[in-house]
């Protein structure tokens, strides 16, 4: 276990997406996005991000309208929420990407995934 969880935030075309990461991974380990449960956060995913960053560079997003994340200025579905993981890995540089989803976040995961399937290397679906 290594490291120390911060947050960060990134702007999209439609507002900030709010995030937790672990500070002391490599930068060169897979991107690895965690996609929460609605209404929750990233918070959820806070004591298990320091024993991923031996292994991967873990991002726990707040998906848009949770957590520290703006809301959607209209009414989105789910391909809009899964572009937005598709968009932070663009924004992290990782040209391949691992997704984990949780309940409502499994779903976007998934999506992302049939959008992107070149670009998935991982996915775990934990609660479809």
């Amino acid at each position: 276990m290594s490291g120390v969880v911060t947050c960060g935030v990134v702007a999209l075309p439609h507002g900030r997406v709010h995030y937790r990461t672990v500070t002391g991974g490599a930068a060169d380990r897979p991107l690895l996005l965690m996609a929460h449960q609605s209404p929750l956060s990233s918070r959820r995913y806070l004591r298990l991000l320091p024993h991923l960053a031996d292994l991967v560079r873990p991002v726990a997003v707040d998906t848009p309208g949770y957590g520290e994340s703006d809301p959607p200025g209209a009414e989105w579905e789910v391909p809009d929420y899964s572009g937005v993981l598709l968009a932070l890995a663009d924004r992290f540089e990782a040209e391949r990407v691992m997704l984990f989803g949780r309940a409502t976040g499994s779903v976007l995961a998934l999506d992302a995934a049939a959008r992107a399937p070149e670009r998935v290397t991982a996915l775990v679906l934990h609660g479809l």
